[in-house]
């Protein structure tokens, strides 16, 4: 990280406070008008809201890995199967905070979140392919991620390709015409890493790593998140398709006042045509 002096840092909080600003004031005028459809009293109807409360889904996980915005999973694989994606960008980070040792690796739990129906069957593949080795994953299926819980309307970008791995398009926003939506669950990220994350019991060193690929609710979480004094539990964060700028000074900030989280933008989108057999299909 490089050197930053008093006069410099009260420039930079000055900048990130009135990008801040911007942001809010957009975001209110997005919430309260018609794009996105997004329904903030209304809970997705395959999620219902739990009558009791329940013990932390990270309990037990010293080691974490959170996927904000999964696609197909392939990073969640890169965690337990690196042999297979030689020379992904990500992979020395996580031989970093999770270890060389693939025996290691398998404590990692693993929860990640996708919005898109389309690969919702894929999904649900992989996190039963990897229960059924013992490995500790969930993945939040037709689930976008934001700063409240409800509803949100998905575009799919070309309808016709819904099913196919390469369906990049898809994104929370306007209904346009001729063009496919669908109604998924939006989910208070800040909240659920507060109740399954950070109040999790569990024995070791705490190593977290986030990726953040949600297109443009990271600037609704990163708020909540170091307003109530979560972000910085996070030990590596990386960032796809952000305006780094901006996120580069918030990094520089953060370091700045103690916190440990480091963040960095890595577009490892290595791979992503190739979903490899699992373990199991291979026995």
């Amino acid at each position: 990280m490089r050197k930053i002096d008093k006069n410099t840092i009260f420039v930079l909080l000055g900048v990130i406070l009135f990008a801040a600003s911007i942001i809010t004031i957009n975001l209110t005028q997005y919430q309260n008008s018609s794009f996105n459809t997004i329904n903030k009293n209304q809970t997705h109807p395959n999620n219902t809201e739990p009558q009791l409360p329940k013990d932390p889904e990270g309990n037990g996980c010293s080691m974490i890995y959170l996927d904000l915005g999964t696609n197909i999973g392939i990073q969640i694989r890169k965690v337990y199967e690196p042999e297979l994606y030689i020379n992904s960008l990500i992979l020395p980070y996580f031989d970093t905070f999770f270890g060389r040792d693939l025996e290691v690796r398998r404590a990692v739990c693993s929860f990640g979140f996708e919005p898109n129906p389309g690969h919702t069957p894929y999904l649900k593949y992989t996190e039963e392919s990897y229960k059924k080795l013992g490995y500790n994953v969930k993945i939040f299926t037709e689930t976008a991620v934001g700063d409240f819980d409800g509803e949100a309307s998905l575009v799919i970008e070309d309808s016709s390709r819904e099913s196919n791995h390469m369906d990049w398009g898809a994104k929370i926003g306007d209904s346009v015409e001729g063009k496919k939506t669908k109604a998924v669950r939006m989910l208070n990220f800040p909240k659920w890493f507060k109740e399954n994350i950070a109040d999790r019991n569990y024995t070791g060193q705490s190593a977290i790593v986030m990726k953040v690929d949600i297109e443009g609710f990271e600037y609704t979480i990163f708020p909540y998140l170091i307003r109530n004094g979560l972000y910085c539990l996070i030990d590596f964060v990386y960032v796809e398709h952000v305006n780094w700028d901006i996120m580069r000074e918030l990094n520089d900030v953060m370091q700045y006042s103690g916190c440990k989280t480091r963040m960095m933008y890595i577009d490892d989108e290595s791979y992503f045509n190739m979903p490899f057999p699992f373990p199991h299909e291979m026995d």
